[in-house]
């Protein structure tokens, strides 16, 4: 699953969306890792944004979508 700047703002809550206004670019298409397979939330282990690291966690499925060489079951099916 990839995260999606469109669903996030239509889903998230809105102190949620302020704190992470300034990364939805960057995050926007990043591959989600649900590391407990059914779980609701995933996380993006690694992106930048001003030259800082950053990682994400509880990313919530509602805020992610499926693209098509991926499946529906929460865990990624990309491989690198």
């Amino acid at each position: 699953m990839r995260f999606s700047k469109q669903l996030f703002k239509q889903h998230a809550p809105l102190s949620v969306i302020k704190a992470l206004n300034s990364h939805l670019d960057v995050l926007d298409g990043k591959e989600v890792i649900f590391p407990v397979a059914g779980s609701r939330y995933g996380e993006i282990p690694f992106y930048v944004v001003n030259d800082k690291n950053y990682f994400l966690d509880t990313v919530d499925k509602d805020w992610c979508e499926v693209k098509p060489n991926e499946n529906k079951t929460g865990t990624s099916c990309i491989s690198s």
